[in-house]
Order: structure tokens, then sequence, then C-alpha cells
């Protein structure tokens, strides 16, 4: 039998993806965390428009609102951001030589995902509830900490920093799987195929937002979902006695939640908050994907 082991080159590789993908995630938090909270007001609010539902953020909590949940976003970025995209480079890597290139990003996409959800779902539980949160609410977190202690202590238990993970990877699962084989696919049309040459900076930044684009339109229902089922507490959730009518009924999981838009709000109510996500994974893919792309060929040309 024969034991492979990894070459200086292969190494140099593995360590250039490392580094590239956990700067590409901390580097991409700081501008756009304000749109991802924003986005997450709009699809918990099942009725307020998106300019009056930042108006009232504005109003009562200021800028700084938007800010909600970027301590724990930032304290997960880091290695959340780096087993995914490594994990995507190391299964692009298995799995091209045995499937068509479409159905190879597609399912690196989706492993990436999976593997990274262990990481990603606590973090977004607590910056979820810290985001849709309004001060004064029946249940206010005043930092990543108290948050922790507050589920785990009261009556959630650890599972509680878990919920949604089946829901998280249902609908990021096909967001990944869709925007790498966007991204890979209109980057092979722009570059020209099996050309090696790099793209400039700005080409790269346009075909990532555009995969970014697509893949968020077309994964919205889902997502939605996801955030509602994961900000739930007990019964259901609402954000402060004078939100009352943000309430929504106790969800049982993403079939039941997909079932429930669509009765209680109809197909448009399945894409609340789309064209604030679209505009949030635009910028955010542009930003995250070219920096690891930049990031892991700079290191690597450096010899590390």
């Amino acid at each position: 039998m024969c034991v492979m082991t990894d070459t200086p080159s292969q190494t140099n590789s593995l360590f250039a993806t490392m580094l590239g993908s956990a700067l590409s995630g901390l580097v991409a938090r700081i501008p756009c965390h304000g749109l991802d909270t924003l986005k997450a007001r709009v699809q918990q609010n099942n009725q307020g428009t998106l300019v009056s539902i930042l108006r009232d953020l504005l109003r009562l909590e200021g800028w700084l609102g938007l800010y909600r949940g970027f301590g724990v976003a930032m304290m997960g970025s880091l290695p959340g951001s780096c087993l995914y995209f490594t994990s995507y480079e190391v299964l692009k890597e298995r799995l091209s030589p045995a499937l068509p290139p479409v159905m190879a990003h597609l399912c690196a996409g989706l492993g990436a995902e999976a593997a990274s959800c262990f990481l990603f779902v606590p973090v977004d539980v607590i910056k979820e509830r810290m985001q849709v949160q309004s001060l004064g609410g029946p249940i206010y977190y005043r930092n990543t900490r108290d948050a922790v202690a507050q589920i785990i202590q009261g009556g959630e238990g650890l599972g509680g920093l878990y919920r949604g993970y089946w829901a998280t990877l249902a609908s990021f699962g096909p967001f990944s799987a869709l925007y790498f084989a966007l991204y890979e696919g209109i980057k092979s049309r722009v570059s020209g195929e099996g050309q090696q040459q790099p793209m400039p900076l700005s080409t790269l930044l346009l075909v990532a937002g555009s995969a970014g684009a697509g893949a968020s339109l077309l994964t919205n229902p889902l997502d939605l979902v996801k955030l509602r089922l994961q900000v739930q507490r007990g019964g259901g959730y609402s954000d402060g006695p004078e939100k009352s009518h943000q309430a929504h009924r106790h969800y049982k999981g993403l079939l039941d939640g997909v079932r429930a838009v669509l009765f209680e709000e109809g197909w448009r109510g399945l894409f609340r908050g789309a064209g604030v996500r679209m505009v949030f994974h635009t910028a955010s893919t542009a930003i995250s994907v070219s920096c690891f792309e930049e990031c892991k060929a700079s290191v690597a040309r450096l010899g590390f």
C-alpha cells in the first residue's frame, strides 16, 4: 500500500489557503455587518418596510444599532471562514478529477457549508438574536457572554446555541453550492477556459459579487425561515412590547416555517428582505472571496 504525504508545495498551498480564508472573513465583516443587521430586522418583521425599519432602528439606537452582534461575529469569522474556504478548496481538488466541473463545485460548496456550520450556527444564533432585539424588549442580551449565559441557563440549554442547525444547513448549503458553482462558472467564462492568469481585482470583485447576488436571491425563502427559527424562544418571539405585530407563531422546523409564511404572508413574504440580502451578499462575497484569492496568491508568492 502506498502512503501519500504532502509535498512542501502542497503544504505551502494549504497554509496560503488557510491564512487567506481567515483574513477574508475578518475583512468582509467590518463594512458589511450593518447590512446584515438590517436584513435580519426586515426578515423578522412581517409588516414594516425597509425604510421604516431602518428609521426606527436609527431613532431608537443610532448608527451603532446596526452593529449589534458585531463582537461575536468577528470572533467567529476567523475560524469559521478559515474552515469554510479551506474545506471548499480541499473538496474541490479531491472531487474535480471524478466529477464534471459544475457538480464538483456544487458538492464542494455544500460540503464546505456542512463542515463550517458547526462553528457558524452558535455564532449566528447569538448574532441574530442581538441584531433583532430592541432596547427595552423582554429579553435583552448585554453582550456575547451574557447571551451565552442566558441561552444555556435560561431553559434552552446547550442545544439553544444550535437552534436552527438543520435549517441553517438546509438554507446555506444550497446557497454555498449555488454560489461556488456560479462563481467558478462566471470566472471561467470571463478569464477563458484553462486560463491560469489572475484576473484584475476589479473583475474579481464583479464576478464574486454577481455570484453572491444570484445565490442570495434564489435561497432567500430558506434564509428567512432559518433566521426566524434561530431567534424564536419558547413559544415564539417578539421585538419588544411596542412591536407585538412582529410575533410569529412557533415554527416546528424549516418546512413548517415555509408553509406558515406562505399561509400568513403569501409568496411575497418568502422574499422579505431579498433586496437588502442581495446587497449584503453582493458586497460580502465580493470582498471576502476577492480578499481570499488575493491573500492566497500573495502568501504563495512569498513562499510560506
